[in-house]
């Protein structure tokens, strides 16, 4: 695979190692290939993370809550129960 950077892109690099943030072009590329991927994945917590609310939202639309102090005291029994 051949990849072209451009100019600006190269000076970041460039500049990087010069700084001692890596010591090689691939080492930069691998970094930046890493946040991409925790990115990638952040994107999809917070898709999933929204879809549980809008189920959440629509189940309190339709009455099916649960009242707060009655689920704290559920959890709180499950951790005494696991202690």
């Amino acid at each position: 695979m051949n990849i072209t950077l451009t100019p600006a892109q190269v000076a970041l690099i460039q500049q990087q190692i010069h700084a001692g943030q890596f010591k090689t072009v691939n080492q930069a590329v691998e970094a930046a290939l890493q946040l991409l991927e925790k990115q990638m994945q952040y994107d999809r917590w917070v898709e999933e993370t929204q879809q549980k609310i809008d189920l959440a939202a629509e189940q309190l639309d339709r009455g099916e809550g649960v009242d707060g102090e009655e689920a704290i005291a559920k959890l709180r029994a499950k951790l005494h129960r696991s202690v």
